[in-house]
């Protein structure tokens, strides 16, 4: 058999080899949210601010929760899913993933190319490592995430008053007077450490 027949076999068989590589979760919208730690009604309410502020600023931001990473590494995994999933559009790449791995603890902002300049990785970094990872240690899931969303936004795009949008967004929406001032004041606080 010639040799030039060897390599599109050798193509074709590691291409039909089984992967271990963690399959993508199918995007069901701008919250998917598959470790099951987000209330329903905070998922809803999210996902329908994310809608808006992608009709209004043009940033189209996705959030995903993982049980587990399965052994691949959050790296690879979270631009497997932003490259599935198709954030932003060709012409402005301002797509942005935010993938919370529960049994690795560990955290990603992956950042579209139109969005570079203004969410660098050290400022992804700081938001994961100062705003995000204090409030996952301490199981409040929800506020991480939403603070996390609200601050990756307003890195993107400076430009854009937010708050009109996330008010409603709000994971103690529901709290007392008394547990949404305990609320502000945790917000407030992590604000002026900012």
């Amino acid at each position: 058999m010639p040799i030039r027949w060897l390599l599109p076999l050798l193509i074709l068989f590691l291409h039909a080899w089984p992967s271990d590589a963690r399959p993508i979760p199918h995007s069901r919208g701008f919250v998917v949210d598959d470790a099951k730690i987000l209330k329903r009604s905070f998922e809803h309410r999210l996902a329908k601010t994310l809608s808006q502020v992608k009709k209004a600023t043009g940033i189209e931001l996705a959030v995903l929760t993982v049980p587990s990473l399965e052994g691949d590494s959050i790296e690879s995994f979270s631009m497997n899913v932003a490259d599935n999933w198709k954030l932003g559009t060709k012409e402005d790449d301002q797509g942005l993933l935010i993938i919370l791995a529960m049994k690795e603890r560990r955290i990603r902002i992956e950042v579209g190319q139109g969005l570079e300049g203004d969410l660098t990785d050290a400022e992804s970094r700081r938001i994961i490592d100062e705003v995000m990872v204090p409030l996952m240690r301490t199981e409040d899931y929800q506020t991480a995430v939403y603070l996390g969303v609200y601050q990756a936004l307003a890195q993107a795009s400076p430009d854009t008053d937010l708050r009109g949008f996330f008010e409603g967004a709000s994971p103690r929406r529901g709290l007392s007077k008394r547990g949404s001032k305990k609320f502000s004041w945790i917000v407030l606080l992590i604000w002026i450490i900012i």
